[in-house]
C-alpha cells in the first residue's frame, strides 16, 4: 500500500496572526536591521575597510496616508534564491548560527506584517547581474489560500550590477496602527538606544534614517564615563580605577548548527550525529563567554545608571539594575540591595556593558530567560557575595569580594564632592548642586559638543568642590545656586515642604521648528505639608532650561482638569517656549501647544483614525482570545436561526466541509470565529463571566454575586463602554469630516470609554 503524505504548509492567516504580536514600531525596524547586520557580517572576503551601511527611509504621516513605502536597504552579502526562500518562509530559519542578531526565523514576517499588508524583498549577491525579488501580499495570499509568490528580476538598481550586493525591503499598504507605530521622532529616539558601540567600532556599520530634517545617523549608544586614569585612593584597597574590564568562559556544550539547539548530552561530540535533526557534520563545541566593562559615570542619575545587557551588539536590556542586588543562589539568605545606598535621592553612577551572546532573548528582544549560565556570568561581574564587606562578614561568606563591580563599589559608593570620591561639586555646595552642573554638561556631551567629549570639564567641578566647605546629603532638588553676592540658603531649607514621587522625565524639543533650546522637565507628584497654598503646577528651576515640575495633588485643578496633568505641563512649556521667541506672530502659544502635544502626547489628540483602529483592535483581540482559549460554554449559546445559518455558512467556507452537528462547535467559545465581530457585543452580555474578573478585562463582576443589584449596575456600566466601542467601529469609522466635527462631544465620550477598557486590558 503506497504511503500517504499531508501538505502541512500553514494557512496565510498565520502571517496575519504574527502581525498582531505586541511589537513596537522601533522593534519592527530593529528586527529588519538585525537581519541586515547579519548579512554584513557574512562578508568575510571583502576589504575590511569597506563601510557597511543600512539606510532606513521612514515615511512621514503624510507618506503613510499616500502609501509611500518604508524602505530599508543595506550593502550586505545579499541572498541566493534558496536563501531568500528560507528567509521569507514562516517558521523556517535561514540562520546558520545563534550568534546572528536576527535570531528567530519568523522575525521578518512578524516585523513586516505588524506594520503593513504588503512587503517586497529585492536582493542580489556579488555573483549575480540582477536583483531577485519576492512580494508577500497578505490579503492576496489569504484570498488564494496559498503561500506561493512570483519570483521577479530587475536591473538598473544600486545592487543589481555584477560585483555589487545587498538587500532592499519595501513595505506598503499600511495597517491603521502604522501611523502610531512609525511616529518618526519617537522611533528614531528609540533606535538610538538599540545597539551598543560594538556595531560601529568592531563591525564598521553605519545606520541612518530619515526624519523631517532629512537623513540623520542612528548613533550606537555612548556612555559619559570617567577616564580610567582618574583614580581614587582607598584605605584598604589602595588605588582604584573608575573603569574595569572582564572576560570569562562560562561553559562549553555541544551544539548543532543546523537546528540551532544546545545538546546537553555529554556523550555528544563533534563527530556525533545530532539526535534532533540527524546530521552528522553539524556538531560543534559551543563556548559561552561573558565579557564587557564596568565604569563610573561623570554624573549621578535616578534612572540612567546600571548595565546594558548586550547580545551580539543588540542591547536586550538597558540600564538593568538587577546586579546591584545580591541574590543568594543557595537560597539560605534574603536578597540584599547593595547600591545605591548612600544619598539615594541622587541616584547611581555605576554603569557598564555586559556582552553575553549566549542568552536567548524573547522575540521582542527586550528581555531574556535567566539560566544557570547567566547566573554564572553575574558572579564574574559582581562576585558571589554582597558588595558590602560588613554584611558579607556577618553572613560568614568567606574572603572579601574583589570582583570588578565590588572594586567600583569600594572606591565610588560615596557622594562627597571632591577628589576623594571623584564627585562633581560647586563652591560651598553639596553633591546635589554639583550634580546639577554635571547634568548640564551631560547634555552638551550627548549633543556632540567637542569641548565636552573628554572629562576635563567635569574634573574642574571636582576641583571646584574643594575650594569651599562641602556639605553632603539627600536634599530635595531645588532652584539653581544663588548669585555669589546673595546669601545661599542652607541645604536643608526647602521652599516646597511635603513629599514628592517621581513619575516621569520629558525633554521637550521642537527641533528646527522654533529657535529655542530644549526644555528638560523632571515631573513629580507633590503632596504639600501644612496649610500653605501652592499653584497646581510648580516649575522649580534647576537651571535655565531644566525644571523640577511638582504636580500639586491637593489643588482642585489637578483633580478636576479633564485632560490630565500632561496637558497642564504642555501648556506651561508652550508658554516658556513662546517667551523665548522673537517672532511670536508666526508661533502663538496655541500653535506651540499643538505641536508639543502632537509630538509628545499624540494619543491625547482626537485622531479619529487612531481611535477607530484602537477600537477595532480591542474587538479583534477579544475575538482572538475567545478562539485561542476555547473556553467550554456553560450553558451552550442558543443562537437565533439567522445567526445559526451564518455560522454554518462560515464554517463551510473556512473548514471546507459542512457543519452537521452545530452543538459540537457551540460547545466552546472558539465558535465565534464563524461569526462576525459585531456578534461579540451580544456575547459579552450573554457571558460576562468569561470576559471580566481578569480573564480579558480587569473589571470586577463575579465577586459581587451576593449583591445582584450592584452587579447589574456594574454590567450596565460595562455594556455602556462596549456600546461606545461599537459606535466607534460601526458609525464613527464611516463618518465624513462634517459629521465628525458635529459629533465631537460624542467622539470624546466614546474615546474615554475606549481608553478605560484599554487600561483594563489584561
Amino acid at each position: 500500500m503506497p504511503k500517504e503524505y499531508m501538505d502541512l504548509t500553514p494557512s496565510p492567516r498565520l502571517l496575519s496572526m504574527l502581525g498582531k504580536l505586541p511589537m513596537e514600531g522601533w522593534q519592527c525596524i530593529a528586527e529588519l536591521c538585525d537581519n541586515s547586520i547579519d548579512a554584513m557580517l557574512e562578508i568575510k572576503d571583502l576589504d575590511s575597510t569597506q563601510k557597511n551601511k543600512i539606510s532606513i527611509k521612514l515615511p512621514s504621516e503624510g507618506d503613510i496616508t499616500n502609501n509611500i513605502p518604508l524602505v530599508i536597504s543595506d550593502n550586505g552579502a545579499g541572498m541566493t534564491k534558496s536563501q531568500l526562500n528560507k528567509a521569507l518562509t514562516a517558521g523556517i530559519s535561514g540562520k546558520t548560527s545563534d550568534s546572528d542578531l536576527g535570531l528567530f526565523g519568523m522575525g521578518f514576517n512578524i516585523a513586516t506584517s505588524r506594520l503593513a499588508y504588503n512587503s517586497t524583498v529585492w536582493t542580489s549577491t556579488k555573483e549575480l547581474d540582477h536583483d531577485i525579488g519576492v512580494t508577500i501580499n497578505l490579503p492576496e495570499m489569504t484570498k488564494k489560500q496559498s503561500f506561493k509568490s512570483l519570483v521577479s528580476k530587475r536591473k538598473n538598481s544600486e545592487t543589481s550590477a555584477k560585483g555589487k550586493h545587498g538587500t532592499t525591503i519595501e513595505i506598503k499598504d499600511y495597517k491603521p496602527e502604522a501611523k502610531t507605530l512609525l511616529y518618526r521622532p519617537k522611533l528614531i529616539r528609540k533606535l538610538n538606544n538599540v545597539y551598543s558601540s560594538i556595531i560601529s567600532e568592531k563591525y564598521n556599520i553605519d545606520i541612518q534614517a530619515t526624519d523631517n530634517r532629512g537623513w540623520v545617523p542612528i548613533e550606537p549608544k555612548r556612555f559619559c564615563i570617567w577616564d580610567e586614569n582618574r583614580t581614587v585612593q582607598h584605605k584598604k584597597e589602595g588605588e582604584i580605577k573608575p573603569y574595569y574590564t572582564f572576560e570569562s568562559e562560562i561553559s562549553k556544550s555541544p551544539y548543532c548548527t543546523i537546528c540551532l539547539y544546545d545538546l546537553e548530552t555529554e556523550s555528544v561530540d563533534k563527530n556525533s550525529t545530532c539526535p534532533i535533526c540527524g546530521n552528522n557534520d553539524s556538531i560543534i563545541t559551543k563556548i559561552n563567554k561573558v565579557h564587557g566593562w564596568v565604569g563610573i559615570q561623570r554624573y549621578f542619575s535616578e534612572k540612567e545608571y546600571g548595565f546594558d545587557i548586550v547580545r551580539n551588539g543588540r542591547i536586550i536590556k538597558e540600564w538593568d539594575k538587577s546586579l546591584f542586588t545580591w541574590h543568594d543562589r543557595s537560597k539560605q539568605h534574603e536578597s540584599i540591595l547593595d547600591y545605591p545606598i548612600d544619598n539615594k535621592p541622587l541616584g547611581g553612577r555605576i554603569v557598564g556593558e555586559i556582552h553575553t551572546d549566549f542568552i536567548i532573548p524573547e522575540f521582542t528582544k527586550d528581555n531574556f530567560a535567566t539560566t544557570e549560565d547567566w547566573f554564572d556570568a553575574v558572579e564574574v561581574i559582581r562576585g558571589d557575595k554582597p558588595l558590602q564587606p560588613l554584611i558579607a562578614k556577618r553572613l560568614s561568606l568567606g574572603s572579601k569580594n574583589r570582583s570588578p563591580l565590588a572594586m567600583l563599589f569600594y572606591g565610588f559608593r560615596k557622594t562627597t564632592p571632591g577628589r576623594k570620591d571623584l564627585v562633581c561639586g560647586v563652591t560651598n555646595g553639596g553633591a546635589n548642586a554639583g550634580n546639577r552642573r554635571a547634568l548640564e554638561y551631560k547634555r552638551s556631551f550627548y549633543e556632540g559638543d567637542e569641548e565636552f567629549r573628554s572629562d576635563e570639564k567635569w574634573y574642574d567641578l571636582v576641583l571646584l568642590a574643594e575650594e569651599g566647605e562641602n556639605t553632603d546629603g539627600p536634599d530635595i532638588p531645588g532652584p539653581e545656586d544663588p548669585p555669589p553676592n546673595e546669601t545661599p540658603p542652607s541645604e536643608t531649607e526647602n521652599p516646597y515642604p511635603g513629599t514628592i514621587t517621581h513619575i516621569d522625565e520629558i525633554v521637550f524639543d521642537l527641533g528646527r521648528k522654533i529657535d529655542a533650546p530644549p526644555i528638560t522637565t523632571k515631573i513629580y507628584e507633590y503632596n504639600p505639608l501644612g496649610q500653605i497654598e501652592f499653584n497646581p503646577v510648580i516649575f522649580d528651576a534647576e537651571s535655565s532650561n531644566v525644571y523640577h515640575v511638582r504636580l500639586n495633588q491637593r489643588h482642585n485643578m489637578i483633580k478636576d482638569f479633564e485632560e490630565g496633568w500632561q496637558d497642564l505641563v504642555t501648556m506651561e512649556i508652550a508658554a516658556k517656549f513662546h517667551s523665548q521667541l522673537f517672532n511670536t506672530e508666526e508661533w502663538p502659544i496655541s500653535k506651540i501647544y499643538y505641536e508639543l502635544k502632537l509630538k509628545y502626547f499624540p494619543e491625547r489628540i482626537l485622531n479619529i483614525d487612531n481611535i477607530v483602529a484602537s477600537a477595532k483592535q480591542l474587538i479583534r483581540d477579544l475575538h482572538n482570545y475567545l478562539i485561542n482559549e476555547s473556553i467550554e460554554m456553560k450553558p451552550k449559546p442558543n443562537l437565533p436561526p439567522s445567526l445559526l445559518e451564518k455560522l454554518k455558512n462560515e464554517y463551510r467556507d473556512i473548514e471546507n466541509k459542512n457543519l452537521k452537528k452545530p452543538g459540537q462547535v457551540l460547545k466552546y467559545s472558539s465558535y465565534v470565529k464563524y461569526l462576525d465581530l459585531k456578534y461579540l457585543h451580544d456575547f459579552i452580555r450573554e457571558y460576562p463571566n468569561l470576559i471580566f474578573d481578569g480573564k480579558f478585562l480587569a473589571l470586577s463582576y463575579e465577586e459581587f454575586d451576593n449583591d445582584p443589584e450592584y452587579q447589574s449596575t456594574l454590567l450596565d456600566d460595562y455594556f455602556a463602554h462596549f456600546a461606545n466601542v461599537a459606535w466607534i467601529t460601526e458609525i464613527l469609522s464611516d463618518m465624513n469630516d462634517v459629521k465628525r466635527k458635529k459629533n465631537k462631544s460624542k467622539i470624546i465620550s466614546a474615546k474615554l470609554a475606549l481608553e478605560h477598557l484599554l487600561e483594563k486590558r489584561v
